[in-house]
């Protein structure tokens, strides 16, 4: 495994994403990422099971802060106002682990160019470096010890639920579902974090993925399905009661079916959260275009283009349709279909917490609503 520091927290960049980020490492090439990963025999799942439902003050008390690569002290958790709080009152428990990966990237967003601290500074190193981690898409992502966040971002790669008590339920069809998953957790979940598990998977698609640095551009600004979905998200969740978990759930999934209930209402959402988070992608960029002091010059040529890209792509008239689904079903059914998927999703948060109790409830009485496909 390559010398990584632990997870700290990632700033968080209103616009894009509106998620927390793992460390990054990059590489020229998947032979040069083997070659730095050394395998070791370990319990993945017992690595899981082992943080699953402990106490934040627990996590905290046996995760001692240790210097980083750059001999700077880093405490192996993100001490924001909110874990504060939470430390405060003594409550807080771990809900997921995320693990860290290895290899291909497994995502098609434009993250990269709103990195900040040491894996900016590794993504900028040169011209050639950046060039080559974009084209190869061979990345280490993830924590080297235990580490406590809050919950908005995960990778789905591996990663443990504390099923023990309710959690939200997935989003059965599109990708992007492990994002949606952990931003309904953060926000109907007070008090449930993350715990980074700090040991790597190897993610190997069938088909070695490639990318050029120009056809970054043929997409950027535009919008896939998961993140219309979480512009919903971010938009109702201002009003979203943090006192209980399943009413939270009800009252974020009634918001989520009644704005697709109307097509136009939809489309207006749609297009009214998609407008802001271009221009807050906008003001990001503009801040790092800026500051010439972090920000290398062929770096800046880079994001000239990226913001040109995203309002030329704002300014279209199909910049709210998700392109991930026109490019299957046409642009003209794209935004019908997901405010079909939207209004489900509602739907099922709704019941979710119902359903989960009578699940229970069947199963104490000896009654089971499924049955292992293969018994080990």
């Amino acid at each position: 495994m390559p010398d990584c520091p632990g997870l700290r927290g990632a700033e968080r960049h209103r616009g894009c994403r509106q998620r927390r980020r793992h460390p990054e490492w990059f590489f020229d090439s998947q032979d040069q990422t083997l070659a730095r990963i050394s395998e070791i025999p370990e319990d993945l799942l017992g690595a899981h099971e082992a943080l699953l439902g402990r106490s934040v003050v627990d996590c905290l008390a046996n995760s001692p802060a240790e210097p980083t690569a750059t001999g700077d002290p880093a405490a192996p958790w993100d001490l924001d106002a909110e874990i504060l709080g939470d430390l405060a009152r003594g409550r807080g428990r771990i809900g997921i682990t995320p693990g860290a990966y290895y290899g291909d990237a497994a995502t098609h967003d434009n993250g990269c160019f709103f990195l900040s601290g040491d894996s900016r500074r590794r993504l900028l190193a040169g011209e050639q470096t950046f060039r080559a981690a974009i084209e190869s898409r061979q990345v280490f992502v993830g924590a080297r010890r235990t580490a406590v966040s809050p919950t908005g971002f995960c990778m789905g790669l591996h990663f443990g639920v504390d099923n023990r008590s309710l959690v939200p339920p997935f989003l059965s069809l599109l990708r992007g579902s492990d994002s949606i998953f952990a931003l309904t957790l953060r926000i109907c979940f007070p008090g449930v974090y993350a715990a980074h598990v700090p040991l790597a998977i190897h993610h190997e698609p069938p088909q070695p993925h490639r990318q050029t640095l120009e056809g970054v551009w043929q997409t950027a600004g535009r919008l896939r399905s998961a993140a219309i979905l979480r512009l919903l998200l971010d938009r109702f969740a201002v009003d979203v009661p943090r006192t209980e978990a399943a009413v939270a759930l009800r009252h974020l999934g009634g918001r989520l079916r009644c704005v697709a209930a109307s097509e136009t209402e939809f489309r207006g959402a749609v297009s009214e959260t998609a407008m802001q988070s271009a221009r807050w992608t906008v003001e990001a960029l503009d801040r790092q275009i800026d500051d010439r002091s972090e920000t290398p010059e062929f770096f800046r040529e880079h994001l000239a283009k990226l913001r040109e890209r995203t309002l030329l792509a704002s300014r279209g008239a199909d910049y709210t349709t998700p392109y991930d689904i026109a490019r299957v079903l046409g642009e003209s059914s794209a935004l019908s279909f997901l405010r079909r998927q939207v209004g489900l999703y509602g739907e099922l948060l709704e019941n979710w917490p119902g359903i989960v109790q009578a699940a229970r409830e069947l199963r104490g009485d000896g009654m089971r609503l499924s049955e292992n496909v293969v018994r080990l």
